[in-house]
């Protein structure tokens, strides 16, 4: 399964717009695109500005998905390949073959496990990439994805600097490794018998409360921290107090950086885990997909108190200012386009990750 997934750090970022440029290249060049989303998308005008939104446009032959009653409001029809028996506020989750081009309202399952299934149907149909649709506060099923994009720009922050600061956090945290099945076998064989690993229980949010009582349970020895699901800002804080001191060392053991991301700013979660890496307590994830490209949108609705109304910042040197000292490559597909070599990334990533064993760990 190749799976890529494109995530707006705002809402009016040009995350429609990003997919648009990436499924209109793929089709360009013989690769059947799937097509599904985290929720709902693909509405005709913004609920809170008002303004238009950029609207997906489906060819014959491409593999949706959508929930029924998005097709009352779609010009493109479709074939029904499966009736998943996910439900969503829209009605049951369906997969679609498209019979006739137009515009399609998209709206799929908002769980890992749904999203995972319904991909996996997707490419069974003949999808070459499976291209999913979210944002960042609905993010958390985008770890079963090989590789993402983000899209930012003049509707998070008309300063550069602050977008800028918010890339390189993100960079940041993407950076650090990933651990393989072999790793974390060899791991527990090594360590069987000696109870040197603390692990938090469940899979949801864990706070500061969580991470002191896990150092209380400190045996003699070094510790390491094994942490699923999401960590607070205030608990990594904590987590990085702890480590500073000594009481944690050896591996951070997360579920992949999207997790990261959840819990709070970029910037200061990647200074977090900076913190935990220099002192001993090294972050490695269980699955990481590869980070491809940011695209950058000039164009924001600027608020006069009153009303919502298109506007946008002067593109190059905004673009310049977010582009200085980050590595990950930042692309204008509103001016310069771009499309082409930023598909051209995502295959790369989606390869690599296949080649690694994605989501091995």
């Amino acid at each position: 399964m190749t799976i890529l997934g494109i995530a707006g750090t705002a809402k009016n970022t040009g995350k429609t717009t990003t997919l648009s440029a990436l499924l209109e290249e793929g089709r360009r060049r013989g690769v059947l695109p799937g097509l599904t989303g985290i929720g709902y998308d693909g509405e005709e005008r913004d609920t809170v500005t008002n303004l238009p939104k950029p609207r997906l446009h489906v060819h014959p032959d491409m593999v949706v998905t959508t929930s029924e009653r998005c097709l009352d409001v779609s010009s493109a029809h479709g074939e029904i390949l499966s009736r998943t028996g996910f439900r969503t506020p829209l009605g049951e989750v369906l997969i679609l073959r498209i019979t006739r081009a137009g515009l399609l309202v998209v709206a799929g399952p908002n769980k890992s496990a749904e999203l995972s299934a319904v991909c996996a149907a997707m490419e069974n149909a003949g999808a070459g990439v499976v291209f999913v649709d979210g944002s960042l506060n609905r993010i958390a099923p985008f770890s079963i994805a090989h590789a993402v994009v983000f899209a930012t720009g003049a509707a998070r922050s008309t300063d550069p600097q602050v977008v800028r600061r918010e890339i390189l956090g993100i960079e940041a945290i993407f950076s650090f490794g990933k651990g393989t099945t072999e790793y974390f076998c060899r791991r527990g064989i090594r360590m069987m018998g000696k109870d040197v690993t603390v692990q938090l229980a469940g899979s949801s949010m864990h706070g500061p409360g969580e991470i002191a009582k896990a150092a209380a349970k400190r045996p003699e020895g070094f510790l390491s921290v094994e942490i699923p699901g999401v960590l607070t800002e205030a608990a990594f804080q904590e987590l990085a107090r702890f480590a500073r001191e000594g009481r944690f060392r050896g591996d951070l053991i997360l579920d992949d950086p999207v997790k990261v991301l959840l819990g709070g700013d970029p910037s200061r979660m990647a200074g977090h885990l900076h913190v935990c890496a220099t002192v001993g307590l090294r972050p490695l994830y269980r699955s990481r997909p590869s980070l491809c490209g940011i695209t950058v949108n000039p164009s924001y609705p600027a608020f006069d108190g009153t009303i919502y109304t298109p506007a946008t910042v002067q593109a190059g040197a905004y673009v310049a200012g977010i582009r200085d000292g980050v590595g990950v490559r930042i692309f204008d597909l509103m001016g310069s386009g771009g499309a082409g070599e930023l598909l051209d990334l995502c295959l790369a990533g989606l390869g690599s990750q296949r080649a690694s064993g994605k989501g091995s760990g």
